[in-house]
């Protein structure tokens, strides 16, 4: 590979590969499945910047040479006349991190869940797409390449050089392969949904070997709690392989051959495309959707019933409605019946009719005879002045 650096400082990866229709697919398919992945562009031989960027790296060459640094410049002639020969290359957008192999930064893989959780769900994805040369799990025999994930500054998880490796399980003298493996994928798959408790996921030879994975490059030794976070990251991926239907596989393998060019040095991308066997969606499928509805009936049975609680107190009884009493006596009467009650008025002797009327002498007390004398004196004083 050559790291480019364009006019606006944004880092690029010039890669090239004899698989470029299997990874280019691959990436496309890990990002309908919500798998962080690094953006890829093809060009082909037929076009004017597969030519520019070769005379950039014959410049940079001749620059290296001029400055004495012989090193530099055979290198890059080596690459132009051998891995850059070729028909189609690949321009990947650069990922700000760390590889995974020799990642030591221990405070990010400590302190952050993401990387877990995306884990979980890039295990998923990769046993989907058949890509073992990336993790290593009980579904390949293999070591894992801990090469191709990288590791974000903000501690989530990148996929790179992503693959996709199609069985064939029409054809007759390849379909004992898949059946191998479809039935791999059908244990580990049922590993995943009964390992739901630390004691478990001890027990468990698919984390068992994750762990031992992630230890081997990193010196990192997962715990029963992290490895049930990056089992919630699969179960989560799990559901998103479910939800990918036949017809969008499809759709999207007839995206990836639009981009077939007409002409193809040594056919190449035409040769490609026919390497993806698309029967193998079809026929891997089933066994997560089996594993799908194993997880929604154990979900449906863990959450628990909702009971409404009796009542707790009796509801109190609805007041009687008072009588309205109508008339220009309204107030006076709710005075009376507010500042004299019935029983009080009938231990003083009153009669039950004063309840009716207002008592004024018993209203104004004393001061009745004091006004009947002012009232008095008002008028003799206005007769004299007549």
């Amino acid at each position: 590979v050559i790291f480019l650096k364009d006019y606006e400082n944004f880092c690029y990866v010039l890669k090239a590969s004899s698989s470029v229709i299997e990874e280019t697919f691959a990436s496309c398919l890990l990002q309908s499945l919500d798998i962080p992945t690094a953006e890829i562009r093809v060009i082909n031989s037929t076009e004017m910047e597969w030519d520019y960027l070769k005379q950039c790296i014959q410049i940079c060459e001749r620059k290296y040479r001029a400055n004495g640094e012989d090193t530099k410049a055979q290198k890059l002639h080596n690459m132009l006349n051998g891995p850059l020969d070729r028909a189609q290359l690949m321009i990947i957008k650069f990922v700000n991190g760390n590889k995974l192999e020799g990642f030591v930064n221990s405070d990010i893989l400590l302190g952050s869940k993401q990387w877990l959780f995306d884990l979980g769900k890039l295990t998923i994805a990769d046993i989907f797409l058949n890509n073992s040369d990336r993790l290593a799990l009980p579904v390949w025999n293999n070591d894992g390449n801990a090469g191709n994930v990288m590791v974000t500054e903000n501690g989530g998880i990148f996929a790179i050089d992503s693959m996709v490796n199609t069985l064939d399980p029409v054809n007759t003298s390849a379909a004992s392969f898949f059946q191998s493996y479809e039935k791999k994928v059908s244990r580990t798959l049922n590993d995943i949904i009964q390992a739901d408790t630390e004691e478990l996921i001890n027990q468990s030879e698919l984390f068992d070997k994750l762990s031992f994975f992630i230890y081997a490059n990193t010196g990192f030794k997962m715990s029963s709690a992290q490895l049930l976070e990056a089992r919630r990251g699969m179960i989560v991926s799990i559901m998103n392989v479910a939800e990918v239907s036949q017809s969008d596989i499809t759709r999207r393998l007839r995206d990836h051959m639009a981009q077939m060019y007409e002409e193809s040095w040594l056919n190449g991308w035409e040769e490609g495309v026919k390497r993806l066997k698309i029967e193998y969606f079809s026929y891997i499928a089933p066994t997560f959707l089996d594993a799908a509805k194993r997880i929604r009936k154990n979900q449906k049975e863990a959450r628990p019933s909702v009971s409404i609680p009796p009542t707790l107190f009796t509801p109190p009884k609805p007041l009687k409605r008072k009588k309205r009493i109508r008339g220009r006596n309204r107030g006076k009467k709710e005075m009376l019946n507010a500042d004299i009650p019935t029983k009080q008025i009938q231990q003083e002797g009153h009669r039950e009719d004063d309840i009716k009327r207002p008592n004024i002498s018993a209203l104004m007390g004393s001061n009745l005879a004091a006004l009947t004398q002012q009232k008095n004196k008002l008028k003799n004083t206005s007769k004299g002045a007549g």
